[in-house]
């Protein structure tokens, strides 16, 4: 049994463990899957790349975008050279961090994305 937990919309804890979850939203049709790391979420200190690592290879059938702790450009940057994310999510950076976008862009575009 994994530490993580899946959350509904009003914050509460669902029953399921994480990959069964990942299995069933799969199965429903959906088309992309939002892994957001609660604990990471508005720290600035980076991807929590230790979950993705416990994803089994091939579970994941659809994109997948990443989110929680992104903080400096180079932290998109890492999510985004990895094999297994499709795209990132940030709101920390963007909006409470200092030229964060402009930076962002920059980086990114510096490293041809």
């Amino acid at each position: 049994m994994s530490k993580y937990k899946i959350y509904n919309k009003e914050s509460n804890v669902e029953g399921q463990e994480l990959f069964d979850h990942i299995s069933m939203v799969q199965n429903l049709g959906c088309r992309e899957i939002l892994i957001q790391s609660f604990d990471n979420d508005g720290t600035g200190n980076g991807l929590d790349l230790k979950l993705l690592e416990l994803i089994p290879d091939g579970l994941l059938t659809v994109p997948l975008i990443f989110a929680g702790g992104i903080g400096k450009s180079e932290h998109m940057l890492t999510g985004l050279s990895h094999p297994r994310i499709d795209a990132v999510c940030t709101a920390n950076l963007l909006n409470f961090i200092n030229h964060g976008l402009v930076n962002a862009r920059k980086r990114l575009k510096l490293s041809n994305f």
